[in-house]
């Protein structure tokens, strides 16, 4: 008895796609950074003290580590679908 291939659920992968897709919506905004608000309140003087900016510094290190790892896992994620489709 041949079992049956179970059914894709693309509707459900879309909907992740377009969920993914506006969760990171803000990630291009304000790629313009002399005109970003983090640019204009870093120049400005006494913004903040020597420990503040070190945990400025941390939460920046950490979201440009968490960006290029989701650039990686994009990168593996196309090229697994393109793989899959015979495009690859």
């Amino acid at each position: 008895m041949a079992q049956q291939q179970p059914k894709v659920d693309v509707q459900n992968l879309e909907k992740r796609i377009t969920e993914l897709q506006k969760n990171l919506a803000f990630v291009g905004q304000n790629v313009n950074a002399e005109n970003s608000d983090l640019f204009k309140i870093i120049h400005h003087p006494g913004w903040t003290t020597v420990a503040q900016v070190e945990l400025a510094n941390n939460i920046l290190d950490a979201m440009n580590q968490q960006a290029n790892a989701l650039r990686g896992l994009r990168n593996v994620l196309e090229t697994h679908v393109n793989e899959s489709a015979g495009r690859g």
